[in-house]
């Protein structure tokens, strides 16, 4: 989990520890990551207690990232349903 946290942050994304379960960050107030980036600093000491997630802060602050998330039951046809109508595509699929 450490190498993925490094590497979204990396990347430009605003990563944070989460309870997968609760399905929230586990940093207390995480609002002020919809304006800034974690630090190195702050990753660290926040991986160093083993979180059981990660979540990414979509919007600006990752680079104006756009998440859509699908749960698990019929995930193949929502997917396919709402990659037709926004004019996206799987990788490999034809139109």
């Amino acid at each position: 989990m450490t190498l993925a946290a490094t590497s979204f942050l990396h990347a430009g994304l605003c990563v944070l520890p989460a309870d997968k379960l609760a399905k929230r960050p586990t940093v207390g107030q995480w609002k002020p990551y919809r304006d800034r980036l974690p630090t190195g600093v702050e990753l660290d000491a926040w991986l160093a207690n083993h979180p059981d997630g990660l979540c990414v802060v979509a919007g600006a602050v990752s680079g104006n990232l756009e998440i859509i998330d699908f749960d698990a039951r019929h995930y193949e046809s929502r997917v396919s349903r709402w990659a037709a109508h926004a004019g996206l595509y799987p990788a490999g699929a034809t139109r």
